[in-house]
């Protein structure tokens, strides 16, 4: 009777590693989130982040012979007037998968404003089962109703 279901959601964003880090650069953009499935965390790398954006689909729409002629000039939020295409940013995104996985360079990945690609992983639809409880402390200092003994007395003369 005091248990509901409720939706909580949430967001996570991704995003480069705003200096150099130090070593080769491995897993430094992946994302560790807690699978309540499996009771674990489990890491969401960027490669796989940025297959899930379908920026790599529209890739090779036409065949592989470069962007969707469509989608290749869409205008990305980026803070500053719009001015970065879809195809922009999955250029320096895929710079990025190549320095996460130990490959290339932090100068190559990060030049041209690179440092300001980012993945938003979104969880619209998690689902908890909330417990309310009623909870009753006993004590004067919760107020109380006090009564005395009824000892009264009546006399007649």
């Amino acid at each position: 009777m005091l248990t509901r279901s409720s939706q909580i959601g949430e967001f996570y964003v991704m995003s480069p590693p705003q200096i150099p880090p130090k070593g080769d650069g491995l897993h430094t953009c992946d994302l560790l989130v807690y699978d309540e499935e499996s009771d674990r965390h489990v890491r969401i790398t960027w490669e796989e982040a940025l297959e899930a954006t379908l920026a790599m689909e529209l890739e090779t729409a036409d065949g592989g012979q470069g962007f969707y002629p469509l989608a290749k000039d869409t205008a990305m939020a980026d803070g500053n007037q719009n001015t970065t295409t879809l195809e922009t940013w999955t250029n320096k995104a895929k710079l990025w998968s190549t320095y996460n996985k130990g490959g290339g360079e932090y100068k190559t990945a990060a030049a041209d404003g690179g440092i300001d690609v980012r993945i938003i992983v979104a969880r619209p639809f998690i689902e908890h089962l909330m417990h309310n409880v009623v909870m009753c402390v006993a004590g004067r200092d919760t107020g109380a109703t006090l009564f005395g003994p009824a000892d009264m007395q009546l006399s007649v003369s």
